[in-house]
C-alpha cells in the first residue's frame, strides 16, 4: 500500500470513528465506566489499607492543610452579616471539643446517635465530625418538622442526646412527648459554644475508630415524608467513598492544594437532606472548602456567593426559579461560580438560569435518599440541557434489563399485569413509565430503618421475568433514542381526568415558561360528583406583573403547548410557594386536599375554565357542582 493510499485509510478511519462518537457517545460511555471502576477500585485498596475511615480522612486533610481554609459561614443573624472563615487545624479543634463533650458525662457512647436538629452552620459541620471521632452518627432531623413528626424521628433514631438549634428550642423545650422519651437536649446558642472553646482539642482515642470499614454509619436520614411520617435510611460510610472517587470526580471537582487554590463549594439547602448533606462530607474528604449558608435566601445567596468566592454551588428543587424572580441586575454575572450541582431544575428554569447569571456547568443527577439507583449528567453545552442523565450506545445496551420503564395505574399507582403471564407491561423508552432499578437481592437495597413494611413496598417482582426482582424508584422517567432522560413526573402526582393520564410536571413546566408566572404547583383535585381528578395550578405571580397580569393570554399559551385534557380546569392564585419539609420542593399534598372549595382555601381567588376563558369561581358555583346541578 502507497503512502497516499495509507493515509487516506487512516484520515477515513479517523472519520469514521469521530462519526461513530459522536452518534453513539462511545467516549462518554467509556469515561463513566472508568470512573466507576475507579470509584471501586478506590474502595477496595482503601478497605485493604484500612483507610474507610471518615475520621481519618478528615484529620489527614487537617494535618496537610492545617492553615488553609476549611470552612466559611456567614451569620445573617447580624447587622451587617459577619462572615467567619475556619482553618483546617480550628474546624480539627472544634470537632475535637464536641467529641470530647459528648463523651462527658455519660451522654453518649460509641455507637450510639445523636440527634442534629439544626439549620446549616459551621458547628453542624463540627459536631458531625466529632460524632464519627468517637464512633457515633448522626440523625438529620428536619428543623422545620414539629409535633408528631418530630417526636416520631426522634423516637425511631433511639438517640439518648439531641443538639438543637436556639432560634427552634421552644419546639423541642415545649414537647411533652419528647420529655417523656428521656432524650437529653442541648440548645446551640453563644453560652454552649462559649463553653465549649474552654475545652481544650485533645485527637480522640484512637481505638473509637479503628474497626471502621465500608459499613460503619455515619448519619441517619430521613426522607421527606410527602406521605405519612419520614422514613429514615441509615448511610454507611463506603457509598460515599465510592462516590467521592467516582461521580465527584467525574465532576472535575478541584480539591485543595499546598498554595490554596482549589474549588469553593457554597451550600445552602438543609445540610439535614441528602444533596447537600454528601455534598458536606465530599468537601471534609476531598478536600474542599465549604461556604455554608444557613438556609437558602434568595436576596442573600448572591451576596454570600460572592463574599465566599465560591465556584460551585448545590441546588435542589426549585431555588433556580426563585433566583431567577429577582429583579435583574448588573451585578447578575460578578461571581466565579462555574458548575451548579444538584437536583429538581426544571427545564423552562434551566436555559434562562444559565444564560442570566453566566453559570457554564449544570451537573444534574437522579437518585433517591434510599436506593443505589443513581445517574447524573454535567451539562456544559446546549446538547445535555434539561437532561437527568444520559447513556450511549455501550449504557443502553448494559442496562437494558436493569433500567425498566413500565405502566403503572395513575390511581391507584399498581403496576399494571399483562393478563396472560402476570409479568409487568414494558413501556418504551421514548414513551416512559415507573422507572424499575434491578436488584440482585434484598440484601442490595439498603431498605428503610426499622421499616421493614415499607421496604417491602419498594420491591417490584416478577417484572420480565419470573422470579425477578427490581426498585420501584416511585418516578416516571423517559429516554430519547440518543439516550438522553428526562423527568416526566412523581409516582402519585399524575392524574387521571375523562379517561386521560395528565402529567403534572409538564404542565407545571409549561406554565412557567409564562411570562409573570414564578411557580405553577400543578395537581388533581376531587370534585363532587365528577369521576377522576380534575387539573388545578397554584400560580405564584411576579409581585411586579401581577396588578396586571391576565388570565387568558395565560390559557391561549397552555393551549399551544399541552392537549386539551391536560389544560388546568382551575387556576389558584396564591401570595407564597407551598414548600414541603424540606423547603424547597413543592407541596402537593396539602393544596390537593384543600381542592377548590372557596371554603378551604384561605381567600386564594379561584378561577374555572369555561369554553374559551378562565372565570371567578365562587362558593356558588361550589355549590352547584355539590349539588349536580353544573358540570365540568
Amino acid at each position: 500500500m502507497t503512502a497516499a493510499a495509507t493515509s487516506t485509510l487512516l484520515a477515513g478511519s479517523a472519520a469514521l470513528s469521530a462519526y461513530l462518537n459522536a452518534k453513539y457517545h462511545i467516549s462518554k460511555d467509556l469515561s463513566y465506566l472508568y470512573y466507576q471502576h475507579r470509584g471501586q477500585r478506590y474502595q477496595d485498596q482503601l478497605k485493604r489499607q484500612n483507610k474507610i475511615n471518615i475520621w481519618a480522612t478528615f484529620t489527614e486533610n487537617a494535618t496537610q492543610f492545617a492553615d488553609r481554609e476549611c470552612i466559611w459561614y456567614s451569620d445573617p443573624s447580624t447587622n451587617p452579616p459577619t462572615p467567619h472563615a475556619y482553618t483546617w487545624r480550628e474546624a480539627h479543634d472544634w470537632a475535637c471539643r464536641y467529641a470530647e463533650w459528648f463523651l462527658g458525662a455519660g451522654r453518649v457512647r460509641p455507637g450510639d446517635c445523636a440527634g442534629f436538629y439544626l439549620q446549616n452552620s459551621q458547628h453542624f459541620m463540627f459536631a458531625w465530625m466529632g460524632l464519627l471521632a468517637i464512633g457515633c452518627f448522626p440523625a438529620m432531623i428536619n428543623y422545620n418538622l414539629v409535633g408528631g413528626a418530630l417526636v416520631h424521628c426522634v423516637e425511631l433514631a433511639e438517640c439518648p442526646l439531641m443538639l438543637v438549634d436556639e432560634e427552634y428550642s421552644g419546639r423541642v423545650l415545649g414537647n411533652s412527648e419528647l420529655a417523656a422519651l428521656g432524650v437529653q437536649v442541648q440548645v446551640l446558642d453563644r453560652p454552649f459554644e462559649a463553653q465549649l472553646a474552654t475545652i481544650k482539642p485533645r485527637m480522640p482515642d484512637a481505638k473509637y475508630t479503628k474497626d471502621a470499614n465500608e459499613k460503619t454509619k455515619y448519619a441517619l436520614r430521613y426522607t421527606s415524608g410527602t406521605t405519612g411520617y419520614p422514613k429514615a435510611v441509615m448511610a454507611t460510610t463506603g457509598r460515599v467513598y465510592s462516590r467521592l472517587a467516582g461521580q465527584f470526580s467525574q465532576m472535575s471537582i478541584r480539591p485543595l492544594k499546598s498554595a490554596g487554590t482549589g474549588d469553593r463549594w457554597y451550600i445552602c439547602m438543609p445540610i439535614c437532606h441528602a444533596t447537600a448533606g454528601s455534598a458536606t462530607l465530599i468537601c471534609m474528604l476531598m478536600p474542599v472548602t465549604l461556604s455554608i449558608g444557613k438556609k437558602f435566601s434568595a436576596s442573600r445567596f448572591w451576596s454570600e456567593v460572592r463574599a465566599s468566592r465560591s465556584t460551585v454551588f448545590t441546588y435542589v428543587g426549585e431555588i433556580t426559579r426563585y433566583l431567577l424572580a429577582l429583579p435583574p441586575s448588573p451585578l447578575d454575572h460578578q461571581h466565579s461560580l462555574r458548575v451548579g450541582y444538584g437536583n429538581g431544575i426544571r427545564p423552562d428554569v434551566w436555559g434562562r438560569f444559565q444564560e442570566r447569571f453566566g453559570v457554564p456547568e449544570i451537573c444534574e443527577f437522579y437518585g433517591s435518599t434510599e436506593g443505589g439507583l443513581s445517574h447524573m449528567t454535567l451539562q456544559k453545552g446546549d446538547y445535555l440541557r434539561n437532561a437527568v442523565g444520559h447513556d450511549g450506545l455501550i449504557r443502553r445496551l448494559q442496562m437494558r434489563n436493569a433500567w425498566v420503564p413500565v405502566l403503572v395505574d395513575a390511581e391507584t399507582n399498581d403496576i399494571v399485569r399483562d393478563p396472560n403471564t402476570g409479568l409487568a407491561i414494558r413501556m418504551p423508552y421514548e414513551v416512559g413509565g415507573e422507572l424499575l432499578f434491578r436488584l440482585e437481592s434484598e440484601a442490595s437495597f439498603v431498605g428503610y430503618y426499622k421499616n421493614r413494611e415499607a421496604t417491602e413496598k419498594k420491591f417490584a417482582r416478577n417484572i420480565i421475568r419470573r422470579g425477578d426482582l427490581f426498585y420501584r424508584s416511585g418516578d416516571s422517567l423517559k429516554r430519547t433514542p440518543d439516550g438522553k432522560w428526562s423527568f416526566l413526573d412523581r409516582l402519585g402526582d399524575t392524574f387521571r381526568w375523562k379517561g386521560e393520564n395528565v402529567s403534572t410536571a409538564e404542565v407545571s413546566e409549561v406554565l412557567g415558561r409564562y411570562p409573570g408566572v414564578i411557580d405553577a404547583n400543578v395537581y388533581g383535585v376531587e370534585v363532587p360528583n365528577h369521576d377522576g381528578r380534575a387539573g388545578c395550578a397554584a400560580l405564584l405571580l411576579d409581585p411586579q406583573l401581577a396588578k396586571n397580569f391576565e388570565i387568558n393570554p395565560l390559557l391561549r399559551h397552555a393551549r399551544a403547548d399541552l392537549p386539551n385534557f391536560a389544560v388546568p380546569l382551575f387556576l389558584r392564585i396564591v401570595p407564597e410557594a407551598a414548600m414541603n419539609a424540606t423547603g424547597v420542593k413543592q407541596d402537593k399534598v396539602q393544596p390537593r386536599l384543600e381542592g377548590v372549595d372557596p371554603a378551604k382555601v384561605r381567600g386564594d381567588p379561584l378561577y374555572v375554565l369555561r369554553g374559551d376563558s378562565y372565570e371567578r369561581f365562587t362558593a356558588a358555583d361550589w355549590d352547584s357542582l355539590s349539588a349536580a346541578r353544573a358540570r365540568l
